[in-house]
C-alpha cells in the first residue's frame, strides 16, 4: 500500500473517533438521567409533615400509657376490705361517746365544712325504711346511706343491773350511683364502722373503721385521707374540756 493510502485510512480513523465518543457519551447521559428520573425523591427529615407525625405518635403512646397506669391502679385500688383502723384512747364518759357519734355532732366533723352539713341536711331524704337519700357526686338523690347502732351494757356496781354502755357501734353504708339515664351503675360503695371499747380500768378506745370499698380508685384514695382528718379532729374535741 502507497504512503498516500496509509495516511488517508489513518486520517478516516482519526476521523471517526469523535463521532463514536460522542454517541457513547449521550447514551450514557441518556441512560443516567433516566435512572435519577425513576428514582424515589428521598423524604425531607425536616419536613412539618414528619414532624407532626412524630408528634402524634408520642401523644399516643403517652395516652396509652396513662390509661394502662390507671386501669392497673383500678384493678388494684379499686375494692379493698379493711381500708383503715383509726383509733386513741380517751377518759370521758362512754354516755358522752355514743350521744356524740349518735347526733350531729358527730356529722359536723365528719363532713368537714360546716356548709356541708348544711347542704346535706337540706338535700336528704328519709324513705319508709329509714334509708337517706342524700346528694351524690352526679346529682340529688343518688347517695343511699343507712346506719345503724348497736351496743352493749354491763353491770359495773354489782347490783345486778347494766348501767355502762361497755360498747358502741355506728355502721354506716353508703352506695352512690349513678343516674338512670346514664345506666345506674355503682360509682362508689362502702361501709364504715364508728363506736368505742370500754375496758375495766375505765378507759374507753374509740374507734374509726373502714370495713370495705368498692368502685373508682380515686375516691378510696380521698376517704382513706378524709379519716385521717376526721380521726385527729375527732380526738382533739373528745379530749378537749368542751367535751362532755
Amino acid at each position: 500500500m502507497s504512503l498516500a493510502v496509509q495516511r488517508l485510512a489513518r486520517s478516516k480513523t482519526m476521523a471517526s473517533i469523535p463521532r463514536t465518543l460522542g454517541r457513547r457519551l449521550k447514551s450514557t447521559g441518556q441512560k443516567i438521567f433516566h435512572h435519577h428520573q425513576q428514582q424515589t425523591p428521598t423524604a425531607n427529615p425536616f419536613s412539618p409533615s414528619r414532624y407532626l407525625s412524630t408528634s402524634a405518635s408520642r401523644r399516643l403512646a403517652k395516652a396509652g400509657a396513662f390509661g394502662l397506669s390507671m386501669g392497673t391502679a383500678q384493678l388494684y385500688l379499686g375494692s379493698a376490705q379493711d381500708l383503715f383502723d383509726e383509733k386513741f384512747i380517751t377518759y370521758k364518759k362512754p354516755e358522752d361517746l355514743a350521744d356524740f357519734y349518735g347526733t350531729e355532732d358527730f356529722m359536723e366533723v365528719f363532713c368537714v365544712f360546716p356548709f356541708m352539713v348544711d347542704f346535706m341536711m337540706r338535700g336528704a331524704e328519709f324513705d319508709d325504711d329509714g334509708t337517706i337519700h342524700a346528694w351524690g357526686l352526679l346529682g340529688p338523690g343518688e347517695l343511699e346511706v343507712s346506719i345503724d347502732f348497736d351496743e352493749k351494757e354491763i353491770d359495773t356496781n354489782g347490783d345486778g343491773e347494766p348501767d355502762t354502755l361497755a360498747w358502741f357501734n355506728k355502721r354506716e353504708h353508703f352506695h352512690d350511683v349513678a343516674p338512670s339515664f346514664l345506666g345506674g351503675f355503682t360509682l362508689w360503695e362502702m361501709t364504715q364502722n364508728f363506736g368505742y371499747n370500754r375496758y375495766e380500768d375505765g378507759t374507753c378506745v374509740v374507734y374509726h373503721q373502714g370495713e370495705n370499698f368498692k368502685g373508682f380508685f380515686p375516691i378510696r384514695l380521698l376517704f382513706q385521707l378524709h379519716a385521717k382528718y376526721v380521726i385527729w379532729a375527732t380526738e382533739k374535741y373528745i379530749n378537749s374540756d368542751a367535751f362532755g
